[in-house]
């Protein structure tokens, strides 16, 4: 029977306006640039106080022009989608962990639903990627953890 281990909680957050486009060349952004926080599970959009004071979310951010917060009613014409992203752009989300296992024992992550795609990477490695609205996905990481030792996650969520 697989092993239940929750990452959830406060991870290290980096956000960019620009597109994210992830394959195994693709570079992830360095370690020191994750200077904001975001709770997982959660969206951005929703706890963008934890970082508004950092460089990258005053200098660079970039805002929906057609989201608003929702609030009823509505009114009586077309209005703009009240889930449309609040933000656009591409949120990093990174945390390390330790696992004790077996080499041969299997690690799959599971993420809950995001916005449009969602990129994977463990230890810098590519694991994968998902598109869809409000999709979920789960990942093999068991070729690419660290057996006893050290290891980090970086998810990048791009909504662009």
């Amino acid at each position: 029977m697989p092993q239940n281990i929750s990452l959830d909680g406060l991870w290290d957050f980096y956000y960019t306006p620009q597109a994210f486009t992830a394959d195994e060349t693709a570079v992830l952004p360095d370690v020191n640039l994750f200077s904001g926080k975001m709770i997982i599970p959660g969206y951005w959009d929703d706890h963008y106080e934890l970082f508004d004071t950092e460089d990258f979310f005053g200098t660079t951010a970039r805002f929906n022009p057609d989201y608003r917060k929702v609030h009823f009613p509505m009114g009586r014409t077309l209005t703009p989608h009240a889930s449309s992203s609040f933000m656009i752009g591409t949120g990093f989300y990174r945390t390390t962990f330790k696992l004790n296992h077996k080499p041969n024992q299997q690690f799959v992550l599971t993420i809950g639903p995001a916005v449009k795609e969602c990129f994977v990477y463990c230890n810098r490695q590519y694991v994968g990627k998902s598109q869809g609205y409000s999709t979920a996905s789960t990942y093999d990481l068991s070729q690419v953890i660290k057996h006893n030792g050290d290891n980090e996650l970086i998810i990048a969520l791009c909504n662009y």
